[in-house]
């Protein structure tokens, strides 16, 4: 019988880390209609970065990045713009 190799190994891991979050999203969508939860529309993730953005840089991610322009994130990142 063969060893996997590290890419099988690799591939079945991300396979199923991808299955595991949809279904943990999936479930979470399920729970809170069920019992009547109000939904924003955010993922826990979303959330969880917004409020660790909040405590590092004063403002989530979802403001951060919606009011800078091209430019503006091209020299943040140190990078010209695409012009």
């Amino acid at each position: 019988m063969r060893a996997p190799s590290a890419a099988a190994d690799l591939v079945a891991g991300i396979a199923a880390g991808l299955a595991a979050a949809w279904l943990m999203n999936l479930f979470q969508d399920g729970l809170s209609k069920a019992i009547g939860l109000n939904q924003s529309g955010e993922t826990a993730a979303t959330k969880a970065a917004d409020a660790l953005s909040e405590e590092v840089s004063g403002e989530p991610v979802n403001v951060m990045g919606a009011e800078m322009d091209t430019e503006t994130a091209a020299a943040q990142r140190g990078a010209r713009p695409n012009w």
